[in-house]
């Protein structure tokens, strides 16, 4: 487990937890038993619960295997209270490792992004993942670019086994975004009860992003 403490809030990070780790969120947070169950392995659906004093959410993410050029959900769970930060990812995502690490190291980062609310925080997490995600659509669209410009120069069956790869790629990222918008909506409505309404303008604009990823994916 790797932890970032600043003035207002706490980001715990956890990798593949280990029995000991569950014990020490059961202890440090009293989460519920169906909690600690369901950060044991990962899921097929995103959600969010509202448990009183904390919201557990689900979220999956499409990351992009170079070696087997194919799309993945990879799924972060996030448990947000008043004053913590806890995300649990089973396979490494980059770009969630990456925005720790800046978050952790650099000092304009963390006034910048640690310095409000474990929610502020949550919001520029998942803003990161999104911005990752558009990261992806474009190498997709630079792959449908190149594909275009070989079939106008006579390659056309040299490309059929590409376009069945960027095909499959759009599926598979298209499987992995599509769940999210319902739950996204549903988090905006359950973070009231815990933050007021005074965010609720931060996490509607999660919608936005992920509006961003999904335009652009059609």
């Amino acid at each position: 487990m790797k932890t970032l403490k600043t003035r207002t809030l706490t980001w715990h990070h956890l990798h593949q937890p280990a029995s000991a780790d569950l014990k020490w969120l059961e202890r440090h947070f009293g989460l519920h038993g169906l909690v600690l169950d369901e950060l044991t392995h990962p899921t097929t659906r995103p959600r969010v619960d509202n448990f009183g004093d904390y919201l557990y959410l689900v979220l999956h993410f499409p990351i992009f295997d170079q070696p087997e050029r194919k799309t993945h959900p990879r799924e972060i769970d996030f448990v947000l209270t008043k004053r913590e930060l806890i995300t649990v990812t089973h396979e490494t995502i980059g770009p969630l490792e990456d925005f720790f690490k800046k978050c952790s190291t650099d000092k304009s980062c963390k006034e910048l992004f640690t310095s409000k609310t474990p929610a502020h925080l949550l919001f520029h997490v998942l803003k990161e993942l999104y911005a990752f995600a558009l990261r992806e659509l474009d190498h997709i669209q630079e792959n449908i670019n190149r594909i275009e410009d070989e079939i106008f120069a006579n390659r056309e069956r040299e490309m059929v086994e590409e376009l069945s790869i960027v095909r499959r790629d759009i599926i598979d990222f298209r499987r992995a975004i599509k769940p999210q918008l319902m739950t996204l909506e549903s988090l905006a409505e359950q973070s009231q009860n815990l933050f007021g309404s005074g965010l609720k303008p931060f996490f509607a604009g999660l919608i936005g992003e992920f509006t961003k990823v999904w335009d652009l994916l059609e």
